[in-house]
């Protein structure tokens, strides 16, 4: 019985859905042209049967049309059927140059310096699909006040994203490569998934004040060893941590949730103390703020083991442990300032 209502309602839902589709493509323009096309279709047919078929027994609709008709069924059945056609395709043309008008005012909306303009603008651009679609591949937003956007999984391969403010912004699963992000402003930003290859014009001072980077793509395509030791990393870790039982965290442990060997990641922090109080001060983070973005494991707080040279290990690709593909997965669903 449940199975059943289960159904009924899925085909119910399938047919309002089909129903509010095929109403909403026909306009006016459409219809018109349909039932010319119809008519034209229907005089056609009958042009042809009461020509060419011996059908004795049929009644004579048209008797005494049947010079007129002969002569002329062909050619009323071709002009209306490509009225049809004609009407069909302007209209297609019409309602794809309407929504290409409509894609690029929303995109001059995104690079707004107005916050509220730009958010609304990104809604929209997401209703109607164009965020992950490539839409916005070398996109032009220097200057946008974008903080606290939701971009998740955005293709802005080459966008131009210089002096953007992207503060708050939840840029997860994103695609960045090649863009330009001179003097972005990325405070609290997280780019858990990200892909920022070939980035131009971004520098550590502007990642260290990030909240996540966790499975990111860096700019040279090394995945993100957790160097800067951003705290919304280290809450997202330790959450699961808890939520295991585990009450202390390992080197093995930060490495497997960053998805990287054990030796990046002590090169990571090795690189992390020598450089992170410097990158700091230069970001200008007063001590609260440094707090709030990430103030990881102190220097006395990590293992020896960290190598020697200082040139980094050759990468090792790990083998993908339960913990860290569940991380990967759930990340936009855990993740506690929304997606």
């Amino acid at each position: 019985m449940a199975r059943r209502d289960s159904f009924r309602r899925r085909l119910t839902g399938w047919l309002a859905n089909l129903r509010r589709r095929f109403f909403g493509w026909i306009t006016v323009p459409r219809a018109v042209a349909l039932l010319l096309g119809l008519l034209g279709v229907l005089i056609g047919v009958g042009g042809y049967l009461y020509r060419y078929c011996a059908c004795q027994d049929w009644p004579n609709i048209v008797a005494g049309w049947e010079q007129l008709f002969l002569d002329f069924y062909a050619n009323v059945a071709t002009t209306l059927v490509g009225i049809t056609v004609v009407v069909l395709t302007i209209d297609l043309l019409n309602e794809r140059r309407a929504e290409q008008q409509l894609k690029e005012q929303l995109i001059r909306e995104m690079g707004s310096r107005d916050n509220g303009i730009s958010l609304r603008a990104v809604e929209e651009i997401r209703a109607h699909g164009w965020v992950e679609d490539g839409s916005l591949k070398g996109v032009h937003l220097g200057s946008a006040d974008l903080r606290g956007v939701s971009l998740r999984e955005a293709d802005l391969q080459n966008a131009v994203l210089s002096m953007a403010n992207l503060e708050d912004a939840i840029l997860l699963d994103v695609n960045l490569r090649g863009a330009n992000m001179f003097r972005t402003r990325l405070v609290r930003t997280v780019f858990a998934g990200a892909d920022l290859r070939d980035v131009r014009n971004l520098t550590d001072q502007q990642l260290v004040t990030a909240r996540a980077l966790i499975a990111a793509r860096m700019r040279k395509g090394n995945t993100y060893d957790g160097r800067f030791n951003l705290f919304g990393d280290k809450e997202m870790l330790t959450a699961f941590a808890e939520a295991d039982g585990k009450t202390s965290l390992t080197d093995d442990d930060w490495a497997e949730f960053y998805g990287v060997s054990i030796e990046e990641y002590q090169y990571g922090q090795k690189w992390a103390r020598e450089n992170l109080p410097r990158l700091r001060r230069e970001a200008g983070l007063e001590q609260e703020e440094a707090v709030e973005t990430g103030d990881g494991p102190q220097p006395e707080e990590q293992q020896s083991a960290a190598p020697s040279s200082s040139a980094p290990p050759s990468p090792v690709v790990p083998t993908q442990s339960l913990l860290s593909f569940t991380v990967r997965r759930l990340i936009g669903l855990f993740w506690p300032f929304g997606r």
